[in-house]
């Protein structure tokens, strides 16, 4: 319960305290444990030159789906913990001028993140996004290898120690 409690009061600020997201109009639809969807609707300044929407647009909502997800699975803990998105790649599959849709869900089950993170202090795992339109057409598909580390756990702190001597 407490778990829910902190993911949504998490949800409600999400996208704020994400200014580029928030600039370009993305909406976080929904966060769970390991699963997000957001969406951003057309406008003509997010448009390229086919009047489609943007590469730029599209990975940026795609990414912030991938971190939506992620951040569902450590709400408790976000700001124990330092985060940071390591790698992205990204698949163009079609365009479109219509809302876009990106759903992002983690490979490995919330249970087991946060008992490798509570276990080894550090955790390494993948988010994979589809980004489909309201017609249900796959725009783009993109996979997001997200890092957590416990500045403060014991095995985190003991190798600080360790390079230092």
């Amino acid at each position: 319960m407490k778990r829910m409690v902190v993911r949504n009061m998490v949800k409600m600020r999400f996208v704020d305290s994400l200014p580029f997201a928030k600039q370009i109009g993305i909406k976080l639809d929904s966060m769970e444990d390991g699963t997000a969807q957001c969406s951003l609707e057309p406008r003509p300044e997010l448009n390229n030159h086919m009047k489609t929407m943007h590469a730029g647009a599209t990975y940026t909502l795609a990414e912030t789906a991938s971190g939506a997800a992620m951040a569902g699975i450590f709400a408790e803990r976000l700001l124990e913990l330092r985060i940071v998105a390591a790698k992205a790649s990204i698949e163009y599959r079609s365009v479109s001028g219509k809302t876009l849709i990106a759903t992002g869900k983690a490979t490995q089950s919330g249970d087991a993140l946060r008992a490798e993170l509570s276990e080894e202090g550090k955790v390494r795992f993948d988010v994979q996004v589809e980004v489909r339109d309201v017609d249900d057409v796959l725009v783009a598909e993109m996979t997001v290898e997200w890092g957590a580390l416990d500045k403060k756990h014991p095995k985190v702190v003991a190798a600080k120690v360790d390079k230092a001597a």
